[in-house]
């Protein structure tokens, strides 16, 4: 799987997500993908250092977004 986390304007712009580092996956997944079809996975996603969350979503804010995908088309997964 690979992610991404925009730290500024609640992920409103797809241009602007840089990478994170994947540092735990699902397990047993090839390409993000796992067989087994009613297991939640839980995963973790490295923030790239010296992020500051910075973003308003719902009035909320010093928010992010964090996209986290598979390999297969059409995937998306948000938090």
């Amino acid at each position: 799987m690979t992610a991404a986390i925009y730290p500024t304007s609640g992920g409103t712009s797809e241009d602007a997500f840089p990478p994170a580092e994947m540092i735990a996956d699902a397990v047993g997944a090839v390409a993000g993908i796992s067989a087994t079809l009613t297991s939640d996975f839980p995963i973790k996603v490295q923030m790239p250092a010296g992020m500051s969350c910075s973003g308003t979503i719902a009035g909320v804010q010093n928010v992010y977004v964090a996209r986290v995908k598979n390999s297969a088309p059409g995937q998306s997964f948000w938090w």
